[in-house]
């Protein structure tokens, strides 16, 4: 009983289903896993890769004087990529999926 009324207390000021102006509720049921994170396991499978962003990053960095500008702008653009998809999924507000979507329209823009 109080491990539920935790809970409720916890997820009283979370985003209710019928709020969520997002168009799209992905495959995961949302605020299962923790109250505070909309789609835990969509949010949390990009982490891995905002960390090797950010390793390639330091390591590019390490080596500036040989290495193009362009990579350091390739990389910091997926950095903003994957920082969009953990903040998309995790809330799954409106505006934050339409920052998220158009920052993967610049990253696919740039190879062209």
């Amino acid at each position: 009983m109080y491990a539920k009324w935790v809970w409720d207390e916890l997820t009283h000021w979370r985003i209710t289903d019928k709020s969520i102006d997002y168009g799209i509720d992905w495959c995961e049921p949302n605020w299962i896993i923790s109250p505070f994170i909309a789609e835990f396991c969509n949010s949390m499978s990009v982490v891995p890769a905002f960390i090797l962003f950010v390793i390639l990053f330091i390591n590019i960095w390490y080596f500036r004087n040989i290495i193009e500008p362009r990579y350091f702008i390739w990389l910091i653009a997926y950095i903003f990529s994957a920082t969009g998809g953990i903040f998309a999924h995790g809330t799954l507000l409106h505006f934050v999926g339409v920052i998220d979507e158009v920052i993967l329209w610049v990253n696919g823009l740039m190879f062209i």
